[in-house]
């Protein structure tokens, strides 16, 4: 793995469930040179929660970050969308773009 570090940012949402998650898979050397998997996962807009495994070579790291990805996109995860936001100070809200 030539260009760490690689990351992958996931959304799912459904109003209905009043669900908004993410999942974000990133990969990092160490300071010892093993390679870090790290895991975040919660409701958007929150810190959420995140995992950190250390692998000691760049395939078995980017196997299990492509097993991961595979796995939350089967159940509905999606690339997340860039937002824009802005204020609408008249209303008092938030409003994304």
């Amino acid at each position: 793995m030539k260009h760490l570090p690689q990351i992958v940012e996931l959304e799912r949402r459904d109003p209905r469930r009043n669900m908004c998650r993410f999942y974000r898979l990133e990969l990092e050397r160490d300071l010892l040179g093993a390679v870090l998997a790290l895991r975040s996962w919660g409701r958007i807009g929150t810190c959420g929660q995140t995992k950190v495994l250390a692998f000691s070579t760049d395939g078995e790291a980017q196997a299990e970050l492509l097993r991961w990805e595979r796995q939350k996109r089967r159940r509905g995860y999606v690339d997340r969308r860039p937002y824009s936001l802005r204020f609408d100070a008249q209303n008092a809200e938030i409003i994304s773009a």
